[in-house]
């Protein structure tokens, strides 16, 4: 039999520089341009969108925007996708962080996810508190009495001129708690100053680690939540937009596919090689 080389020998060595060249490739077309391959929207990701989309006309949501410049990129994709969805009802939205980097992120989100594209108009159909130290104590006296907690606003005006403000003054007047957070602490927080005195419900939007602390608050107490990437992807396809968790839904799942034909065509070859020199080795027997 020939030594040349034949097709699956050459497969077999491939040289490792074009293997990782179309990882690159393949990574940077759906971050581009998210393709959108098929995925399951789980009843989990279903029931926050339903939370949010059956709130009554004028509803008052406070979004606790206590994502930290270190975990941003996790939480972005569902972030804008929640944010999305909320400035697209007709809702009046009041922003707040008890984190200190929570306003630095979110003005990412806010940069790339403007209100007014929304026709939200500011002091009239939203409001951003911005960061109010003391971590659990300020959320119990932020619920108790937003004007008297903070009286102005993250842009310096007072809090009590604006027009959304007028019959907004406490959690009596809340419908809805969108926690966006990443450590499991204020998730505690936020159960115990929302809901157990006031029975507002919560939606918490967090990474997949949090999960141990918020699971047994569900579904009683927090009303719905969604965990990272994934979730941010099931969200976009729910709100018919490609962000970032499809992007990276998309490249997760090419690559995958692409890593189980190496370790196909990986086996083949070596099948091959083996065989051919047992052959080789039969005939010069």
């Amino acid at each position: 039999m020939s030594k040349q080389k034949t097709l699956w020998e050459h497969l077999g060595d491939i040289d490792s520089r074009i293997i990782y060249a179309i990882v690159f490739i393949l990574i940077a077309i759906p971050f581009l341009s998210p393709i959108g391959l098929p995925l399951t929207v789980s009843n989990k990701t279903r029931e926050v969108y339903a939370l949010i989309d059956k709130l009554p006309p004028a509803s008052v949501v406070v979004v606790e925007a206590d994502i930290s410049t270190s975990m941003y990129g996790e939480l972005e994709p569902l972030a804008i996708a929640v944010w999305k969805h909320l400035l697209s009802k007709d809702l009046k939205i009041v922003l707040v962080s008890f984190l200190d980097d929570g306003p630095i992120a979110w003005s990412w989100i806010l940069r790339d996810v403007k209100p007014e594209n929304y026709g939200k108009k500011y002091g009239e159909d939203w409001v951003q508190f911005g960061f109010i130290p003391g971590g659990e104590p300020a959320i119990a006296a932020f619920a108790k009495d937003m004007l008297g907690t903070a009286r102005v606003d993250y842009y310096g005006n007072d809090v009590s001129k604006l027009p959304m403000m007028a019959n907004i003054k406490s959690a009596t007047d809340v419908k809805l708690v969108v926690d966006m957070c990443q450590w499991t602490d204020f998730v505690h927080f936020t159960v115990r100053q929302w809901n157990v005195p006031y029975g507002i419900p919560i939606i918490e939007i967090t990474g997949s680690g949090v999960l141990v602390a918020l699971i047994p608050y569900y579904p009683k107490m927090i009303a719905g939540y969604l965990l990272g990437v994934r979730s941010a992807a099931e969200y976009e396809k729910l709100i018919g937009f490609r962000g970032l968790g499809v992007a990276y839904m998309d490249i997760y799942n090419v690559i995958n596919l692409y890593l189980l034909l190496l370790i196909l065509l990986g086996s083949i070859s070596v099948w091959h090689r083996t065989w051919r020199a047992r052959v080789r080795q039969e005939k010069r027997a």
